[in-house]
C-alpha cells in the first residue's frame, strides 16, 4: 500500500497585519486516516522550530524590517 500524506499550510497573523503562510506540515496518513496524537505531534515540533527561529535568528537577519507596517 503507498503512503499517503495529508499537508496542511501554517499562516500566523501579528496585529492587523494580513496573515502569510510561513510553512507546511505534511502527516503521513496510516491506512488513509490522520491519527490526531501525529497531527498534534507535528504541529508542536513545527511551533517549537519557530519559535527558536525567533529566539535565535540568523546572524543575517536584518534587525528591523525596511517598509515595515507600522
Amino acid at each position: 500500500m503507498a503512503l499517503a500524506e495529508f499537508t496542511l499550510p501554517v499562516f500566523m497573523r501579528v496585529g492587523g497585519t494580513p496573515e502569510v503562510q510561513i510553512g507546511e506540515i505534511t502527516v503521513a496518513l496510516r491506512e488513509g486516516v490522520l491519527e490526531l496524537t501525529t497531527l498534534r505531534s507535528e504541529i508542536a515540533v513545527f511551533y517549537r522550530e519557530a519559535a527558536a527561529a525567533f529566539e535565535r535568528p540568523l546572524p543575517d537577519d536584518a534587525e528591523e524590517v525596511p517598509d515595515a507596517a507600522a
